[in-house]
């Protein structure tokens, strides 16, 4: 095993505008979670969005890093699958409610949230693809330092997979 080319994407769900609980976020407070992050990561990274204005920022987060740095835009994010964001766009949100224990979730209740977390499957698949990547690939979430937080080590250490194992960056 050796290093791990992540991959990650950031697309707007209009998260900016939501007022349930704690998960109102603008997407300039994820472009600062990203830069947290990736501005340290010394890995090869793929990136995905649909925001355009993100496509020079992040290559401008990154210029520092020897690793590739790839950022594709995407101006529709449903043409990447589409019968799934129909499939789940069909869901009846009130009746799904009534089993859920948090019935207000992004996940109960906003289709573009659960098609963006499917979407993390597509686009590791397009990058192998699109990219003829072979070795270590990995997911990296765009925000993942809103959870895991910003001590650099965390994501300087994270360079090398030594095990034969899945590892998973979420």
């Amino acid at each position: 095993m050796g290093r791990i080319t992540f991959i990650t994407a950031f697309f707007d769900i209009g998260r900016k505008q939501w007022s349930e609980g704690n998960f109102s976020r603008s997407n300039d407070k994820y472009l600062q979670y990203f830069e947290e992050w990736a501005s340290v990561c010394g890995n090869d990274l793929i990136i995905y969005t649909d925001v355009e204005e993100f496509v020079d920022k992040i290559k401008e987060i990154r210029k520092n890093i020897s690793a590739r740095t790839e950022v594709i835009y995407i101006k529709d994010r449903h043409v990447l699958a589409p019968e799934v964001f129909s499939a789940i766009s069909s869901v009846n949100i009130s009746r799904m409610q009534a089993y859920r224990l948090l019935p207000n979730n992004p996940e109960v209740v906003n289709y573009e949230y659960n098609y963006v977390m499917m979407l993390k499957h597509v686009l590791v698949l397009k990058a192998v693809d699109d990219f003829k990547l072979v070795g270590d690939i990995g997911w990296i979430d765009f925000g993942v330092s809103h959870v895991t937080g910003t001590d650099i080590e965390l994501y300087e250490s994270a360079l090398e997979n030594e095990r034969n194992k899945v590892t998973l960056f979420t």
